[in-house]
């Protein structure tokens, strides 16, 4: 009587054979290795416009500022890339006013965070429409964009807290912006 070479059998000399194929950390593999992650190259000078699509709270900052919705201004944004990791520097030409972001980029997208802001004067000071003066601190801004054909393209938030003339804080404000750049 034949006998049948049981399945569970067949499947173990499967796994033995196997355990030798792939790679290893071993230096004298010649098995196969993956390639790299493909992630868009973002290194170097940027430049492009941004442009004003919302404002969001502020007290009378707001008010002031919605007016200027539609209003674009021009930047440079400059990114070093390490692998995915980059590191940016934003700089507006109208204000002078520079963020230091780190994020990571992917195959096809850039997300930036930056922690420090800068401009000079230090806080933006901003005539309400009522008469108030108020000065305006960066304390945040993130950058969301796609990647494509040298143009970095997407959507920017600045967080401001805002200040009265005797420098209490009166609210916070975010202005929501679109921003495209290509490659310089």
């Amino acid at each position: 009587m034949k006998r049948l070479f049981p399945a569970w059998a067949g499947l173990l000399v499967v796994s033995a054979v196997c355990s030798g194929c792939g790679t290893s950390s071993s230096s004298s593999n010649s098995g196969l290795t993956l390639p790299s992650p493909v992630i868009a190259n973002v290194n170097g000078m940027w430049r492009g416009s941004t442009t004003l699509v919302a404002v969001t709270g502020g007290e009378c900052v707001g008010p002031t500022l919605s007016p200027s919705v539609g209003g674009t201004g021009t930047s440079t944004l400059a990114v070093v890339q390490d692998g995915s990791d980059v590191t940016a520097k934003l700089t507006s030409a109208e204000t002078g006013l520079g963020c230091q972001y780190t994020g990571r980029v992917t195959l096809n997208s850039l997300a930036l965070d930056a922690a420090s802001c800068s401009a000079e004067p230090v806080n933006i000071v901003v005539q309400c429409t009522n008469g108030s003066t108020r000065q305006l601190e960066l304390i945040g801004s993130t950058i969301a964009a796609t990647v494509a054909g040298g143009v970095v393209s997407g959507t920017m938030a600045d967080t401001f807290n805002v200040r009265d003339a005797e420098d209490k804080p009166v609210a916070g404000l975010v202005l929501n912006r679109t921003i495209s750049a290509t490659r310089r």
